[in-house]
């Protein structure tokens, strides 16, 4: 009998244990997420920006979604302005060179980049948080002839080899 009292108080003391570690781990988890976008600061159309905000979007997909740790993260609204502010540079840069009349290649190279980066971050449901969305959409039709893909005859035929699958 008192061998399974001891046992138990070993139990409760174990388990008592884990709950403050994963309370810890919790807890740090916010911390670290709240840091990495307080890091962000002033965003660009910059390989370092779209490093940093990947780098807080990847923290928030490492946290268990059952924790619900984002809902504990105060400046989660800044992430989601440092997205659309990413974006609307990239839109901003399209635009000046479309304005200008660069050349063609490069205001394609532009419209890609920027189109990328709008799918990155956000669906065709949230086209109302890009307030410059509409010049990437009129540019993307006065282009619409370059865009589109080559025909699929265009491309050589693959032979596809059958395999012989031996069933019993």
């Amino acid at each position: 009998m008192k061998r399974k009292i001891m046992l138990l108080i070993a139990l409760v003391l174990a388990a008592g244990l884990l709950g403050i570690l994963a309370i810890a781990s919790a807890n740090h988890g916010v911390k670290s997420i709240t840091e990495a976008i307080d890091a962000i600061g002033e965003v660009s159309y910059s390989d370092e920006s779209r490093a940093l905000i990947d780098r807080v979007d990847a923290a928030i997909a490492e946290t268990d979604p059952n924790l619900r740790l984002t809902e504990r993260v105060e400046n989660l609204d800044l992430l989601r302005a440092a997205k659309v502010r990413y974006v609307e540079r990239a839109i901003t840069r399209l635009y000046r060179a479309f304005r200008d009349h660069e050349p063609d290649e490069t205001i394609l190279a532009y419209l890609a980049d920027a189109r990328e980066a709008y799918s990155h971050y956000f669906t065709a449901e949230d086209t109302g948080f890009i307030h410059n969305y509409q010049d990437l959409a009129d540019i993307e039709a006065v282009y619409a002839d370059a865009l589109t893909p080559a025909s699929p005859a265009a491309y050589p035929e693959i032979p596809v080899e059958r395999e012989q699958i031996d069933l019993c």
